[in-house]
């Protein structure tokens, strides 16, 4: 399994607020939300593919700085355009199961050796991280899922109508034979969820996972807080 990092993001207030060069690089609890999303693939993919923008080179000092930086390839998207067209980016270098995460995103008790099970046990071809019960602000922000006979059969982004509090959030795990409907898509399409609507629409067999206690997106400072405070809590 490969490990698939988006780290392409212009930067954003927050990040400038905080003199970094990306999110990405932000740290919580002494470590940067990057390093923290490697180490949490770090028993389950054989190597990285870390997609970056502006920040590359940040970015690979921060790897190198790692006990990581002999297993990764860097993707450079010149224009951030969305997670489909990172995606696209990468596939030259991949050629087997997919681990894709959001660089920006921090989870808190997570789950991943139990969705990787799940993923493998239940011969599924893309399994994605959720977190269940989410308050209507937080889903109408993200994206949730419409399910069929215990499988997912939509993805919808940001609904307007809470129909479902499961809260999709940025961890994924696709099967490599996915990844070739990507060449099917229409290029005006930028979210990844495009590519499971439309990998649902041709047959394929999606669920989704409670993958941890709670996520955050670190887009702002009280994001950046409520994860800090959710971490502190933990460790205290």
């Amino acid at each position: 399994m490969i490990g698939l990092i988006l780290a392409a993001g212009n930067n954003t207030r927050i990040a400038e607020h905080l003199h970094y060069s990306s999110k990405v690089l932000i740290p919580i609890g002494g470590r940067s939300l990057l390093i923290r999303n490697m180490d949490l693939l770090s028993a389950y993919v054989d190597k990285y593919v870390i997609v970056v923008g502006k920040a590359e080179a940040d970015i690979r000092t921060e790897v190198e700085q790692s006990s990581y930086s002999n297993r990764v390839m860097y993707v450079r998207q010149e224009v951030a355009s969305g997670t489909l067209d990172a995606v696209r980016l990468a596939m030259s270098c991949v050629n087997d199961d997919v681990f894709l995460v959001l660089g920006d995103e921090f989870l808190i008790n997570d789950r991943i050796d139990k969705m990787v099970d799940d993923f493998n046990n239940r011969d599924l071809d893309v399994i994605v991280g959720i977190i269940p019960n989410s308050d209507d602000c937080f889903v109408k922000d993200a994206y949730t899922l419409h399910y069929e006979s215990g499988f997912v059969d939509k993805f919808v982004e940001k609904p307007k109508t809470i129909f479902n509090n499961d809260r999709g959030t940025g961890y994924y795990i696709i099967g490599k034979d996915v990844l070739k409907y990507l060449s099917d898509i229409d290029s005006k399409k930028k979210d990844i969820i495009d590519l499971f609507n439309y990998a649902i629409e041709n047959g394929t067999r999606t669920a989704s996972f409670q993958i941890a206690e709670e996520e955050y997106n670190i887009n702002t400072i009280q994001q950046l807080d409520r994860a800090v405070n959710a971490f502190n809590s933990i460790i205290d």
